[in-house]
């Protein structure tokens, strides 16, 4: 009985062992960026990246006839997705006035470097009238998207393995992703497995040098014009500048909240290989105006959606529990604790994510500081304040975070800021041409909060197998 009960226990580990090492990104102590975080204090800075992000620029010679480079990735009202799979950071954007170069970018937290993931397109005219004609990738809008301002609308679907963009503002335009029609398109799906710094990301010969192979990397979903397969009928999302989104995740399937100018919209992702499966669904309305630049972010815990507002300087949360085209948003101002000022006419211009650690939302501005948001315990008493907190988040040694004066124009952190629950640990970057990676480790970090390493399993499996021939040796 004993020995039975011993190589069921030493199944069970190989088994768990065997999951543990397939599956997605886990923390390891042993890792470049464990080591960092281990040694790290809680309530602090380090920088986690060991190259720059200009030193993996496409080459010159491979840039669309264009002003403006890469650093507009960055720096121009853009976003970054957390791949969880992978443990990266990926970055696409450009857009409007400032770089119409589509190329993606991704800093990789397995070897703490960054890498350019594919080259841009060539671009061409299509429509429109001067002086903001309409541009596509020379491929079609079918093949890649023309770069585009992504403000807070860029993000990673894990169960699909897909990165998604809404875009937001266009290159030349300002407008929506838009087909030769005019109808609006999108949104597009980038596949991680298929990067390579030596392809462009649409079909072979749509690079300005025409002998480039093309990685076939894009996917447009083409659904963003009427939904014609979804539960809420008719139904628009308003122009995407100054958008906002959130991630969860449902019944095994991947669910974006999309906060347009107007409205929040629910859109899941049925089946990766089945675009018109796709649908979206009018969760909530704004019926407290507001308006300006922000970030999204989704609290499971409270199944709420909380979006911050620049310009009318307040937060606005819709409760989805309540979801339909009744559901109206409610507006707020925190009460700020202790006895600091938070300067509210920057708002628009923060980061925000949800801590599903500790309950609650962080918000960055770009420098030092942290901000913890912390809803009340029962949402339906007004009673109850939302508090905003500084954390004072000190930066590593004397290479600190730079002043946000040192990195030249900022347009905001926006969708520049991202919660790794494997790492237990929040990713900010704003320097557009270092690409300087900060990693936050919050207070009471803890290790068990994140995965044990495979290789402990198999240590641990070791020593039961080896008791348990020493067993069979005694008897």
């Amino acid at each position: 009985m004993k020995k039975t009960k011993t190589t069921l226990l030493f199944t069970f580990m190989v088994i768990y062992c065997h999951t543990a090492e397939s599956g997605n990104f886990t923390f390891a102590e042993t890792s470049a960026i464990g080591q960092k975080l281990l040694e790290a204090p809680d309530n602090s800075w380090i920088r986690v990246n060991e190259n720059k992000f200009n030193e993996v620029w496409r080459p010159e010679s491979l840039r669309p006839n264009t002003l403006g480079g890469p650093y507009s990735i960055i720096q121009a009202w853009g976003s970054m997705a957390w791949d969880s799979n992978r443990g990266d950071l990926i970055f696409y954007g450009g857009g409007h006035g400032n770089y119409a170069g589509n190329e993606v970018y991704r800093w990789r937290a397995s070897s703490l470097k960054w890498e350019r993931a594919s080259l841009p397109s060539q671009i061409k005219r299509i429509a429109g009238s001067p002086p903001h004609p309409d541009y596509t990738a020379i491929d079609g809008v079918f093949n890649a998207p023309v770069a585009a301002h992504t403000y807070d609308n860029n993000e990673y679907l894990p169960i699909a393995d897909r990165f998604v963009t809404f875009g937001g503002a266009a290159y030349n335009t300002g407008a929506t992703f838009r087909r030769l029609d005019g109808a609006r398109t999108g949104p597009y799906f980038w596949d991680p497995s298929k990067a390579d710094a030596n392809k462009v990301g649409g079909t072979t010969g749509s690079q300005v040098d025409s002998n480039i192979l093309g990685g076939n990397m894009w996917q447009n979903r083409n659904n963003l014009s009427g939904f014609a397969n979804s539960p809420q009928q008719g139904g628009k999302l308003a122009i995407l500048t100054n958008g906002a989104t959130a991630y969860t995740e449902e019944n095994g399937k991947d669910v974006l909240f999309v906060q347009s100018k107007n409205d929040l919209y629910k859109y899941t992702v049925n089946d990766v290989n089945d675009p018109l499966s796709d649908t979206y669904e009018l969760v909530g309305i704004a019926w407290k105006t507001f308006n300006g630049k922000g970030a999204g972010a989704y609290s499971p815990s409270q199944n709420l959606f909380l979006r911050s507002s620049g310009n009318t300087k307040n937060f606005n949360y819709w409760q989805l529990d309540l979801s339909g085209a009744g559901n109206r948003n409610t507006n707020f101002v925190p009460t700020v604790l202790g006895e600091v000022d938070f300067d509210f006419e920057k708002l628009g211009e923060y980061g925000m994510e949800f801590d599903s650690v500790r309950n609650r939302f962080l918000l960055w501005g770009g420098d030092s500081d942290v901000w913890a948001l912390t809803p009340p315990e029962d949402l339906a008493n007004f009673n109850e304040d939302w508090t905003l907190e500084l954390l004072s988040g000190i930066a590593e040694g004397e290479d600190g975070l730079p002043s946000l004066a040192d990195i030249g124009t900022f347009t905001g952190v926006l969708g520049k800021w991202k919660y790794s629950e494997e790492l237990d640990v929040f990713l900010g970057v704003v320097d557009p041409v270092k690409g300087d990676v900060w990693a936050y480790k919050p207070d009471n970090w803890l290790a068990s909060n994140v995965p044990i390493p495979a290789s402990f399993y198999f240590f641990f499996a070791s020593i039961l197998l080896l008791f348990a021939k020493n067993r069979r040796t005694e008897k």
